[in-house]
Parts: C-alpha cells; structure tokens; sequence
C-alpha cells in the first residue's frame, strides 16, 4: 500500500494456518458459490473507517495487550439460515473470540452489525436455497473426510482495508497476541 488510508472500510481477522487454508480452498472448488476470500475467522467484520488509520492500530494494539495466543477448535459443518452460506463452528476458542469481539467493537470501531457475532469460517456460498440441503449434506461428507487437524493456535490478527470493493481487501498491520515468537506467525505478507 503506498499511503495510509483515510477513509474505506476495514475488518479484523485471523487466517487459517495450513493445510486447513488448502483444504477449505478446495471445499469451495468443490461446492460453488460466489464467495472467495482468503479461509479466516472474523473478529471486527466490515465497517467504516471513522478515525485515522493510527489511532485504529493504536486502539486495537491497546486492546489486545492482554490476550494471550488461544487455540480454537472447527467443529461441525453448518449453514446460516438468514444467507444460505454454509460455515465451520467454532468450538473451542469461541469465548475468547466472542470477547475479542465485544472488546474491540467499541469507540472508533463500533459498528452495528447487520448479523450476531458467530465465531466462525465462512466454507461457501451463498446458495439458493432449494440446493443448500444437498450442499451441506455434500459439505459434511467432505469435512468429516478430510485430514487436517480441526485445531490450530490463534496468535495473530491481521487488519484488513479496502476503499470500497469488498472483494479486494488490502492487509495493512499485523497484531502479535503475547507469547507468540515471531518465527511462528503467518505474517499478512504471506496471505495476499
């Protein structure tokens, strides 16, 4: 990115590390659908940037301080009734995803969403709705057949920008939850 933004949209996520990132990439070759981001768990979905780029970094930097690295746990396949777009649950990790989430969505970056936090991975869709049956059905088979563990460390969120097309999101700082080495982080860098 050449300069700092001033206006846009941004979210806060964490990417899946590998093989899940390969393994739910080929889910949605498999399946269909329309939507193509990068595997992740969002924390901050989007919403307007309404202050200066640093005082966001600063205020989420701030946040952050005292959450340790967590591991979170996917568990069943399942669809959102209001979208048709099929998602992993979250199980174990989703507390502290919850209150990463309710911590952060406040001052600068509060926002009212148009949906419930549910921690989760979007796999695909949407869908029309007379096909989502077979679909999750198809899903189900291919999460339960598949070989990668369902667990994984979270240790690092990525802030998201784009100025107004959803589908090109630029990463614009990456956030270390404390105890992570740095050897061990998939940098922002990596993922685009």
């Amino acid at each position: 990115m050449t300069k700092m933004p001033d206006g846009g949209l941004i979210a806060l996520v964490c990417y899946l590390p590998e093989p899940l990132n390969t393994t739910l990439q080929n889910f949605r070759e498999v399946l269909g659908g329309s939507y193509s981001a990068i595997p992740h768990i969002t924390i901050l979905a989007p919403r307007p940037l309404q202050a200066g780029i640093e005082a966001v970094e600063q205020y989420i930097t701030a946040t952050l301080a005292p959450y340790p690295a967590f591991t979170v746990e996917l568990s069943q396949l399942l669809s959102f009734p209001a979208t048709n777009v099929l998602y992993l649950a979250v199980d174990a990790g989703s507390d502290v995803l919850t209150h990463l989430h309710v911590a952060l969505n406040t001052g600068e970056l509060s926002y009212r969403e148009a949906h419930e936090f549910t921690p989760h991975v979007t796999v695909a869709g949407p869908f029309d709705s007379t096909a989502l049956p077979g679909l999750l059905e198809r899903a189900n088979e291919l999460w339960s057949t598949q070989g990668s563990t369902r667990s994984f460390p979270v240790r690092e969120l990525i802030l998201l920008w784009t100025d107004s097309d959803v589908h090109r999101w630029e990463p614009l700082r990456s956030f270390t939850l404390r105890n992570t080495p740095k050897e061990l982080l998939a940098t922002a860098a990596n993922r685009t």
